[in-house]
């Protein structure tokens, strides 16, 4: 169908959309980025660093197939709420004090929840908006990726200014509230669906 850019950009639940996954990904990317530079600074050799780097990159990949399914299975809002908690939940063991069961219960949870965007993102925009106004939606949400580079220049301001990561992580935590609260305001049932029974 087609859509006018009007009509996209005029539509509130695609700012919500985009910031809510644009955030939970500047999260996300900023985080891997800088975890074998953290992990040298808390006492790690850097192979040993880069390993769990590694690490959490595979679960990562592993990680979309998971949530792609269950998008498929289940309301893709829902499984949306579900992975900004879980990464949460995830970012919130960096700050457990260091040891190598840790290191690899973070590398783990932290690689199989944020993996999880890239497929939770257009399968909800799909979900919300239907498949068949998909591209128009989409390549407006999408831009929204763009705010991801603001995470980076967070934790080198962090590090610069502290000598931690550990300010950055926490103001990290608060962002992913605010994306969790923003999945509120969003219709379990997608609208579209209710202009066509109307």
């Amino acid at each position: 169908s087609e859509i006018s850019w009007k009509e996209v950009l005029e539509n509130k639940d695609v700012y919500i959309l985009g910031f809510t996954f644009s955030l939970t990904l500047m999260v996300g990317s900023s985080v891997v980025s800088q975890l074998q530079p953290r992990m040298v600074d808390i006492g790690l050799d850097a192979y040993t660093a880069m390993s769990f780097s590694c690490l959490t990159a595979l679960f990562l990949a592993i990680s979309k197939y998971f949530w792609g399914k269950a998008c498929d299975v289940y309301n893709p809002i829902k499984v949306t709420r579900l992975l900004v908690i879980s990464i949460l939940f995830s970012l919130s063991l960096i700050f457990i004090p260091p040891s190598f069961p840790v290191l690899f219960l973070f590398s783990f949870c932290f690689g199989m929840t944020v993996g999880g965007i890239w497929a939770v993102m257009p399968a909800t925009v799909a979900f919300y908006f239907g498949k068949e106004s998909f591209v128009f939606y989409y390549r407006v949400v999408s831009t929204f990726i763009l705010l991801k580079a603001l995470g980076y220049s967070m934790l080198g301001f962090s590090y610069n200014l502290t000598g931690s990561y550990d300010v950055a992580y926490y103001f990290f935590c608060w962002v992913l509230v605010l994306c969790l609260a923003l999945t509120f305001f969003l219709k379990i049932k997608p609208p579209y669906l209710e202009d066509i029974l109307n």
